[in-house]
């Protein structure tokens, strides 16, 4: 191999270190604005929940309001029945009308048991709404902390991928425009390692073997040699 081809291999092994690097890093970014979104979608999801809950409660509340007022009402009607029940001279009207009063105090006490599901049902309502806005509560205040973080990581991935743009820019204005144009090409498939090792004459990226004549081309170094297998650049390292 020429020493200008080992040149030309060095700065690309070192462009798709850059390269790679970049794609880590775009990956990680997009990796934790997904978790971001799931926590967003998270705490969207228990303020509908706490909404909806909470309006249900207040509709049970008032439900319970207007059904315990009836009764106080219905309570005080008995009370004067019974009271204008003594002033009644017929017997038979007394009658009548004492069974009247037993039957409408009945309904009452089962109105009276109702609403005392009622009470627990509202109990148990509250109390779920509760645990929601508790549990928004600490959802929200993870999200925070998480944004806090990512914030301070996307800085350093700024700072990071300013440096490793440079480099590349740096990098690209020494290659001569037909090497980079195949490593561009190649990297489009491979943007994760556009590159790859022959090591016992075996492509490292896709592990194919090499054939004797692509053996010869990579060595003798006149031209950059891809693989037939994966279509990456092939490099070999002395003794390799």
């Amino acid at each position: 191999m020429t020493e200008e081809n080992k040149k030309l291999i060095e700065k690309l092994k070192e462009l798709a270190q850059i390269d790679t690097s970049l794609a880590g890093i775009l990956a990680e970014r997009k990796k934790l604005s997904a978790h971001l979104e799931r926590e967003e979608e998270i705490v969207s999801r228990l303020k509908r929940d706490a909404s909806a809950k909470k309006g249900l409660t207040l509709e049970k509340k008032k439900h319970y309001e207007r059904e315990e007022k009836a009764l106080r009402n219905e309570q005080l009607k008995l009370v004067e029945r019974r009271k204008a029940l003594t002033t009644l001279q017929n017997y038979k009207l007394q009658q009548a009308a004492n069974r009247e009063i037993d039957q409408a105090a009945k309904e009452h006490s089962v109105r009276e048991e109702n609403l005392l599901g009622m009470l627990d049902s509202l109990d148990s309502y509250e109390k779920q709404a509760q645990e929601i806005v508790s549990e928004l509560g600490k959802f929200e205040e993870r999200l925070k902390s998480n944004k806090q973080e990512t914030t301070q990581v996307f800085e350093d991935y700024d700072q990071r991928e300013s440096e490793l743009h440079a480099k590349r820019q740096q990098l690209t204005e020494e290659l001569e425009q037909q090497s980079l144009s195949l490593y561009e090409r190649v990297r489009k498939s491979h943007p994760m390692g556009p590159i790859a090792e022959v090591k016992n004459n075996i492509c490292s990226g896709c592990f194919m073997q090499i054939i004797p004549q692509m053996l010869i081309e990579i060595s003798r170094g006149n031209t950059l040699v891809l693989c037939r297998g994966c279509n990456r650049i092939l490099y070999k390292e002395a003794g390799g």
